[in-house]
C-alpha cells in the first residue's frame, strides 16, 4: 500500500469519529439553544452517554425549578423533586413546599391540617411549630363532652403525665363506649388491659361464645363455660337460654319421619365421624369430610378446617376446606362468629407465622366480610417463587368482586403455571399411587379454576386485551395436558383398584345439594304440631339458604297448608 493510500485509509478511520462528535456537539447546541425542559429530556433520552450530559443536567435542572418557582404550586415543586432529589435546588424547593403547605394548613386551621402537614414533613424547619398548634387543637377537642376515642388518643399520647393522667381516663371509658361487638372488646383489653371496663369487654366476650356454643348445639360445653366463669352472673338470662336450647335439641329424638326429613342431622355425617375421615389415607375422602363440615352450623368446625388449611399436603383438600370455613363463619350468628374468628387471630398475635397460618387468617377475615382485612393478609402470605394455589383463587376472586379483571386474570395464569409445575417437577413420572393421582387431580381443579376466571373475564372491557388472549390459550393448553395426565393415572389405578372413585365423580358437595331439595319438600309435609318447632330450630341451624328462608316464611305456606 502507498503511503498516499495509508494516508487515505486514516483519515477515513478518523472521519466518522469527526462527524459522530460533531452530530453530537450539534444535538446538545440544538437543545441547548431551544432552551425548553422538553428539548433537553430529548437530546439526554438520545445522547445517555454524551460527555455534555452533565451540562445538560444541570440545564434541565435550572429550567424546571424556574417553571417551578413561577407557578409556586405545591405540584410544581413536588414535581421538581420527583426528577431531581439530589439537585443544586432540591433544598430550596423543599423549604418553598414546606411553607406552602404550612400556609396551607394555617389558613384551614384543622387538626386534620396540621397532622398532614406533620406526615409530608416531620422533620421540616416549621415541624416544631405545626406540634404546638396541634396539641393547642387537640387539648382543646378533648375539653369537649362529645371527644371521641380517637381524639383522646392523639392527645394523651402527646401530654405529660400529669395532663395526661384524665386525659386517658376518658379515653379508656370512651372507648369502651365506643365498643361494639367481639372485635372491638379484643382490642380494648389489648389497649387498656388493666381498664376500667376490663370486666364488662369480658363479659361481652363471654356472652359471645355462649352463643356460639348454644348455636352448635354443644349444651354440655355451655354449661361448664357458665359454671366456672366467674363473670357469668353478667351474662342476661344464662340459665333461661341454657333451658331453651336444651329444649330444642330435644327435636333431634323425634322418631317422627317426617320431622327427620326436615332436619339436616338426617343427610349428614356427624362432626366426629368428619373429623375421623379428615385423616384419611385417601385425599378424596377428606374433601368430602372438607365439603360437609361446611354444612355444620358448629363452632367445632372452624378449628378442625383451620387444621386442614395449615397441614395437609393436599391443595384440593385445602381448597374445599377455605370454602367451608367462610360458609360456616356466614351460618353462624354475628357475634358469635366474630367472637370465633377474633379470639383466634388474638391468641395467634405476635407470634412468628407461616404462610399458611397468614393464609388462614384471611379466610377468617373474609368469612366476615372483611374485604380489605383479609386482602393485607393475603398480600403478606404471597411468595411469587411459592405459588400457593388457594391464596392465588381467593386473590382473583377478590379482583373479579371489584372489577379489577387483568389482576384477576394474572392470578389465573399463576394458577395454571402452579398446576403445570405440579405435574412436572413434584411428581416422579411413574409415581402411580392413590396419593400422586389426588395430587394431579388437585393440578386439575386449579386449571378448572383458572379456566373459569378467564370465562368471567371474557368479553368484559379490560386493559392489555391481547395478554388476556395470550394467558388464556396459555391456561387452555396447561389444562389440556394436566387432565390428560390425570386421566392415565386413573385408568392406570381402576385396572388395580376397581373401586376407585375419579377426581371428578360426585361426591358430597352433589349428595348435600339434593338433601337441600329434600328438606324443603319435608317442610311441606310438615304437621301443624311440628312444623313451629323445625322452623324455628332450621332459622339457626340449617346450612342452606333456601331452607332458612323458607323456615322463614309463614306456617301456612311453609307447610303447605
Amino acid at each position: 500500500m502507498t503511503r498516499v493510500a495509508r494516508l487515505y485509509s486514516r483519515l477515513l478511520a478518523v472521519v466518522p469519529v469527526l462527524l459522530l462528535g460533531a452530530c453530537r456537539d450539534s444535538a446538545f447546541n440544538a437543545a441547548s439553544k431551544a432552551g425548553t425542559p422538553e428539548a433537553l429530556r430529548l437530546y439526554l433520552a438520545q445522547h445517555p452517554e454524551d460527555e455534555q450530559v452533565p451540562a445538560a443536567q444541570a440545564q434541565l435542572e435550572e429550567k424546571v425549578f424556574a417553571q417551578a418557582r413561577e407557578a409556586h404550586s405545591v405540584v410544581g415543586y413536588k414535581r421538581f423533586l420527583e426528577e431531581f432529589p439530589e439537585g443544586a435546588h432540591a433544598p430550596s424547593a423543599r423549604a418553598l413546599l414546606e411553607a406552602l403547605r404550612f400556609n396551607a394548613a394555617k389558613d384551614k386551621g384543622t387538626a386534620t391540617a396540621w397532622r398532614q402537614f406533620l406526615e409530608d414533613h416531620p422533620q421540616g424547619a416549621k415541624a416544631a411549630q405545626a406540634r404546638d398548634t396541634l396539641r393547642a387543637l387537640e387539648l382543646k377537642q378533648v375539653l369537649t363532652p362529645d371527644a371521641d376515642a380517637a381524639a383522646l388518643a392523639r392527645a394523651a399520647e402527646t401530654a405529660d403525665d400529669v395532663a395526661g393522667a384524665p386525659l386517658r381516663e376518658r379515653l379508656d371509658a370512651q372507648t369502651f363506649k365506643e365498643a361494639q361487638g367481639p372485635r372491638a372488646w379484643f382490642d380494648y383489653l389489648r389497649r387498656f388491659p388493666a381498664g376500667k371496663f376490663r370486666d364488662e369487654a369480658k363479659a361481652g366476650l363471654l356472652n359471645a361464645q355462649l352463643e356460639g356454643l348454644l348455636v352448635s348445639g354443644q349444651i354440655d360445653a355451655a354449661t361448664d363455660l357458665v359454671k366456672r366463669s366467674p363473670l357469668a352472673s353478667g351474662l342476661k338470662g344464662a340459665a333461661a337460654r341454657l333451658s331453651h336450647e336444651t329444649e330444642m335439641l330435644k327435636l333431634l329424638q323425634v322418631k317422627e319421619p317426617a320431622v327427620q326429613r326436615a332436619l339436616p342431622q338426617f343427610y349428614r355425617r356427624s362432626f366426629e365421624d368428619l373429623k375421623d375421615a379428615l385423616g384419611s389415607s385417601d385425599a378424596r375422602d377428606r374433601w368430602d369430610a372438607a365439603v360437609e363440615l361446611g354444612h355444620h352450623v358448629d363452632v367445632r368446625a372452624i378449628d378442625a378446617l383451620l387444621e386442614v388449611l395449615k397441614t395437609n399436603r393436599n391443595d384440593k383438600v385445602r381448597r374445599h376446606a377455605a370454602e367451608s370455613l367462610r360458609q360456616v363463619l356466614t351460618l353462624l350468628p354475628p357475634q358469635a362468629a366474630e367472637y370465633e374468628v377474633f379470639s383466634r387471630i388474638e391468641a395467634g398475635r405476635d407470634t412468628s407465622k407461616d404462610s399458611k397460618v397468614i393464609i388462614a387468617n384471611g379466610l377468617l377475615l373474609e368469612g366476615l366480610n372483611l374485604v380489605d382485612d383479609a386482602r393485607l393478609e393475603y398480600q403478606k402470605a404471597f411468595e411469587p417463587r411459592l405459588l400457593d394455589p388457594v391464596l392465588l383463587a381467593r386473590g382473583a376472586q377478590m379482583r373479579l368482586a371489584r372489577n379489577e379483571n387483568y389482576s384477576a386474570v394474572v392470578a389465573a395464569r399463576l394458577l395454571a403455571v402452579w398446576a403445570q409445575e405440579t405435574i412436572d417437577e413434584n411428581l416422579e413420572p411413574d409415581d402411580l399411587s392413590v396419593s400422586a393421582t389426588r395430587q394431579v387431580c388437585a393440578a386439575a381443579d386449579a386449571s378448572r379454576q383458572a379456566a373459569q376466571i378467564f370465562a368471567q373475564v371474557r368479553g368484559k372491557p379490560t386493559e392489555f386485551q391481547k395478554d388476556i388472549e395470550q394467558f388464556e390459550r396459555q391456561a387452555m393448553a396447561s389444562r389440556a395436558l394436566v387432565e390428560a395426565r390425570l386421566r392415565d393415572m386413573e385408568l392406570k389405578v381402576m385396572e388395580k383398584d376397581a373401586s376407585f372413585r375419579p377426581c371428578f365423580a360426585e361426591g358430597a358437595a352433589e349428595r348435600l345439594a339434593v338433601a337441600d331439595q329434600k328438606r324443603l319438600e319435608a317442610f311441606k309435609k310438615l304437621t301443624p304440631q311440628w312444623s313451629g318447632k323445625v322452623r324455628a330450630y332450621a332459622l339457626l341451624r340449617d346450612p342452606s339458604p333456601q331452607v332458612r328462608a323458607a323456615a322463614q316464611a309463614s306456617p301456612a305456606s311453609a307447610t303447605g297448608q
